[in-house]
């Protein structure tokens, strides 16, 4: 059976269900004069409680281990790891289930429905995050006709053209070699009122440029538990961050940040604080490190 056409199929039809509803809820927030940082926080809020509470595979052991599965393929599969992993190790793991160890009339095509759904989910939170500057310029401006929540994966947000054409309506002095009386002052007004709005989008980091590098290190966690030490750690020694306990800095990471999944928070939890940076420290995640935030050290 083709498991991965399943998968892509049931993810395909509620990302773009999602993003249709993410968008009408964002333009009604506004007409409602609404600010866009509340607006943003009531919906990733329910994404948040729709993937905790109405998912039954964020709310079954026996399921919960079979997403685990599927959250290792890449590590497990070099190819075609979504048909393989959903053939192999899940279906056999889900074929030894009872039935009293599942949702009544729970079947294996559900159980892909909903890891895709749970995928979809994080993948749309993840964007809203990483693109949170870029949808406030639409909210601000009102002018939702190009609005999607996709990648573009080639640029990064400011090389969007969208972006370089909605920060040009807000800033336009910022484009202007000739700045005239007070031309200059108007500049840094104006991106330092920009970078404020960023940054008081969570209480973790210094500035903004911190945060921007924060997600764009996202790619590099690979060994969660041990990735998220180190950079939290690093995080703490180069003061990029203010000072959180491990437990609050993870709560905010998952919760308001929205960047772990559910799983990786319980496993956390478990565990109950990071590594030393000592202890969590590889030559690969300090190179990562380096790149990442080579403009602040």
């Amino acid at each position: 059976m083709d498991y991965e056409k399943i998968y892509q199929d049931f993810y395909s039809k509620y990302y773009d269900k999602a993003e249709f509803l993410i968008k009408q809820f964002l333009i009604k927030r506004q007409s409602q004069n609404k600010t866009f940082t509340n607006s943003l926080n009531e919906t990733r809020q329910y994404l948040y409680n729709y993937t905790t509470n109405n998912l039954l595979v964020n709310n079954n052991e026996s399921l919960k281990e079979l997403y685990r599965i599927f959250d290792n393929r890449y590590r497990v599969y070099d190819t075609n790891q979504i048909q393989e992993v959903f053939s192999d190790e899940i279906k056999t793991g889900f074929d030894k289930l009872k039935v009293s160890e599942l949702p009544k009339e729970y079947n294996y095509i559900l159980l892909i429905k909903e890891i895709a759904l749970l995928e979809m989910l994080r993948e749309i939170s993840r964007i809203l995050s990483n693109h949170s500057r870029l949808l406030e310029m639409m909210y601000n401006l009102n002018k939702f006709d190009k609005f999607e929540i996709r990648t573009h994966k080639n640029l990064d947000l400011e090389d969007y053209p969208i972006y370089k054409q909605l920060h040009l309506e807000l800033y336009p002095d910022t484009e202007k070699n000739n700045f005239g009386l007070l031309g200059s002052e108007t500049i840094v007004l104006s991106n330092f009122d920009n970078s404020e709005k960023r940054v008081q989008f969570n209480s973790l980091f210094i500035n903004s440029k911190a945060y921007d590098c924060f997600l764009k290190y996202q790619k590099h966690i690979i060994d969660f538990y041990s990735d998220y030490s180190y950079l939290k750690k690093r995080l703490e020694k180069e003061k990029l961050i203010y000072y959180h306990k491990d437990n609050d800095f993870m709560r905010i990471i998952f919760e308001e940040l929205l960047l772990i999944s559910a799983k990786n928070y319980d496993n956390y939890c478990v565990e109950g604080k990071l590594k030393s940076l000592q202890k969590s420290y590889s030559v690969q995640r300090e190179n990562n490190f380096n790149i990442v935030f080579d403009e602040l050290l």
